[in-house]
């Protein structure tokens, strides 16, 4: 799993392996905002399309994280498939997150051992990983915080986000975590739509990616909306900040 710091690096690292332009499909409409739905994991999908069905991708993948020395919390969360292509997730023992993909033969295992999950009751999202995927796909896994995220919204595309399954923070209480799958990669500030505990849903800004703002290429989508002032509260007698706003913890913290 890459943490935020090294984001950039796996996504430059990536570049060269996106598609044109001309290859991503076209956004669908809803309204008078664009929207690309995330493709969600299907129930019962029959991971062995190309034919053996010993294999098991995420058995020999586990392996492959076992080996690198972490040891898997759980079944696999299966955070990306297309064709052959699988991006599985796991936490470990140590509180590590790890990724591996599998392409017809296993690939690529990393994991992050301090992901800098959210703790305490406060409402938080964080990108964790974002690389290139298949088919032109480009793929950021988020979690979140004591809140449901409904959306992102870049440039005036509003793309919705799949819950594909839940970890622990390092205090125990429970983390969603939530794909989003587009045709590029994304540089500056998203809208996130959110939903509190309360029924409120609010609007919440977060950045990914913000060394690409001046990079010009066909699979690089750039986020217009400017990062608002976040307002800190004045303390309070005893110096607390009790009134302090929701956070969304982004990619760059």
């Amino acid at each position: 799993m890459r943490a935020p710091g090294r984001i950039a690096a796996a996504v430059l690292a990536l570049i060269c392996l996106a598609l044109p332009a001309s290859a991503h499909p076209a956004a669908r409409t809803t309204g008078s905002a664009p929207l690309v739905s995330t493709p969600a994991p299907a129930p019962g999908l029959d991971r062995t399309p190309w034919g053996d069905p010993t294999v098991i991708p995420e058995q020999l993948m586990r392996q492959m994280v076992v080996d690198s020395g972490e040891i898997p919390v759980g079944d696999a969360i299966l955070a990306y498939w297309r064709g052959t292509y699988e991006t599985f997730l796991w936490q470990t023992t140590t509180q590590a997150l790890c990724d591996a993909t599998y392409d017809v033969a296993p690939s690529t295992v990393g994991c992050a051992s301090s992901p800098n999950l959210p703790t305490g009751p406060a409402p938080a999202l964080e990108a964790v990983f974002s690389g290139s995927a298949a088919g032109g796909d480009w793929l950021t896994v988020f979690i979140a915080a004591n809140q449901e995220v409904h959306s992102l919204t870049c440039d005036g595309v509003r793309t919705e986000l799949s819950r594909v399954g839940q970890i622990s923070s390092p205090d125990g209480r429970p983390l969603t975590v939530y794909t989003y799958v587009v045709p590029w990669l994304t540089s500056g500030t998203l809208q996130a739509e959110v939903a509190r505990p309360d029924g409120v849903t609010v609007t919440e800004p977060i950045d990914l990616d913000t060394e690409f703002l001046n990079v010009q290429r066909s699979y690089i989508r750039h986020c217009d909306q400017a990062l608002p002032q976040r307002p800190v509260p004045d303390p309070g007698a005893d110096g607390s900040r009790s009134g302090a706003p929701d956070r969304v913890v982004t990619a760059q913290e």
